[in-house]
């Protein structure tokens, strides 16, 4: 890491958002990256000045660990929050106030010790209504929509507004960010359907005017530079419209998209208000049935030919910023359609991996509970294996100092707990594999090995099991906990086979 850079904090950033804004960020800024995912899981390069810290915003002990960890390598000026969770169905999910409420709070709390020339908050366009027709939303609208998304992204604003006595707040509300991939849900959805051989490739709801505005995530990237350029001169509290001014109909995409696609232009079938409703609604209840619901859903008939207009002015004067003409989706659709031509595969990936909202992660519920019940476990290890009655199966083990044989359980532990994390289980692997080359050379048979890190695995999950919060989830375990010790154990077990294979060694027999 260059410690001589300014530090940042960004949040959501294994993100689609948060994910572009560090390829920006890296060459000026040691980026503290907070991430539910790892770093290799969503396909972003390893660099020197990128310290990626996988962290539950919603758990107040990790956010307060993480940010003991970034003063410790010298703190940072900013913070981006972009961590939220959105699921277009629009159901009241519970993560709505878990990871949007309550990760907010936890991260604003944190922002007090790390005490940033600037926060900026991450909001939507969404938290306010639909404009009447003839009017537009401004930056002074009011966030009077009234969904879950909605409601939790109007909190964040409020509880952000209440720090800024503390510290400098920016809050930026987002149009439907994409980028030449799309990677932005209803449109890709739209594509999808436009440019199929689907029943329903033609079909328009209503006269086709429903319209909201799209921002290139470039154009969003270099919006969030200027605040951080421009925040001595900004007011302590602010709210930005990450916009252009005007707003796209389902029409014109369609006819844009099929003309790039097809060579031609295709004429849509406009379905009346009284056939489309009732049929979202018949489709979403069959797709409750059969567990497969469809992408529209009954909220979405109230906005159909109704249209969300924008005024930015105000941003672009302030910031001294503007949507880049090339990069209007208008001009960016073409690159769009060619990527669709020519790398479908990969198209595909990227806006299905889009379309996915990250809600809990069961590896960082595991590995933050394996933490907290760390020392019972290590202890029960530990007496298990010097357990008089264990003497036949652990009497190499038996041999070792007491706190030498506590110092290797819990290096085994904690890289458990590290494997559980990330994901990752190379990590147990490789230290499995090195262990091996140790015992053998220190004559440990197989069996007594392989039994010390089956006993590790057992008492991990036996504890954690016994829990409430994990009642129900013991396919959880199994997956994360139980899976990885049998792969170091079948690591260990080909060290030995090796060693018996190139020298024949009989203390290396099973």
């Amino acid at each position: 890491m260059n410690h001589k850079l300014p530090g940042i904090l960004v949040t959501g950033a294994s993100g689609f958002i948060g994910r572009n804004l560090l390829k920006t960020l890296k060459n000026d800024f040691h980026v503290f990256a907070m991430a539910r995912r790892t770093q290799s899981e969503v396909g972003v390069a390893r660099h020197q000045n990128i310290d990626w810290m996988l962290v539950d915003l919603a758990e107040s002990d990790q956010v307060d660990r993480a940010v003991q960890g970034i003063l410790n390598k010298g703190g940072i000026k900013f913070v981006i929050h972009l961590a939220g969770y959105y699921d277009f169905s629009y159901d009241d999910h519970p993560e709505y106030e878990r990871t949007n409420v309550g990760g907010t709070a936890n991260i604003l709390e944190a922002s007090l010790r790390l005490k940033p020339q600037r926060f900026i908050f991450a909001s939507s366009l969404v938290v306010s209504e639909f404009s009447p027709e003839g009017e537009v939303i401004t930056e002074k609208s009011p966030p009077d929509a009234n969904f879950a998304y909605a409601r939790s992204k109007r909190a964040g604003e409020e509880m952000c507004k209440e720090y800024a006595a503390s510290f400098p707040v920016s809050v930026v509300r987002f149009a439907a960010i994409f980028s030449d991939w799309c990677e932005y849900g209803p449109l890709y959805m739209f594509l999808k359907a436009w440019l199929s051989k689907c029943w329903n490739n033609r079909i328009l709801a209503g006269r086709g005017e429903s319209a909201v505005t799209y921002l290139h995530v470039h154009c969003l990237v270099k919006l969030l530079e200027q605040i951080i350029v421009k925040h001595k001169h900004l007011p302590q509290f602010d709210i930005y419209l990450a916009s252009p001014d005007r707003a796209i109909s389902h029409r014109t995409l369609f006819q844009l998209s099929t003309r790039f696609y097809y060579g031609e232009t295709r004429k849509p079938i406009h379905l009346p208000l009284w056939i489309v409703i009732p049929g979202i609604y018949l489709r979403d209840w069959l797709g409750r049935l059969t567990g497969h619901r469809p992408f529209e859903r009954p909220w979405m008939a109230r906005y159909i030919d109704h249209q969300f207009q924008v005024d930015a002015s105000y941003t672009r004067t302030v910031l001294n910023w503007h949507p880049v003409t090339r990069c209007f989706l208008i001009r960016r659709l073409i690159f769009m359609i060619e990527r669709l031509k020519s790398a479908p595969g990969e198209w595909q990936l990227k806006n299905e991996a889009a379309m996915k909202r990250t809600g809990e992660r069961p590896n960082l519920l595991i590995a933050e509970t394996l933490l907290k019940h760390q020392d019972a476990i290590i202890n029960d290890i530990l007496n298990e294996i010097t357990a008089p009655e264990n003497a036949d199966r652990f009497k190499n083990y038996q041999k070792l100092d007491r706190e030498k044989l506590h110092w290797y359980v819990t290096i085994a532990c904690n890289l458990l707990m590290t494997a559980v994390r990330t994901g990752d289980r190379l990590s147990m692997s490789n230290y499995a594999r090195f262990i091996a080359g140790i015992r053998i050379r220190e004559d440990f048979p197989f069996e007594e090995i392989s039994t010390g890190f089956r006993i590790m695995g057992d008492t991990v999950f036996t504890t954690l099991s016994s829990l409430h919060l994990f009642k129900e989830k013991e396919h959880l375990l199994r997956d994360n906990v139980s899976l990885t010790i049998q792969l170091a154990i079948d690591e260990i077990e080909d060290a030995y086979e090796q060693a018996i294979h190139t020298h024949g060694d009989a203390s290396c027999e099973q």
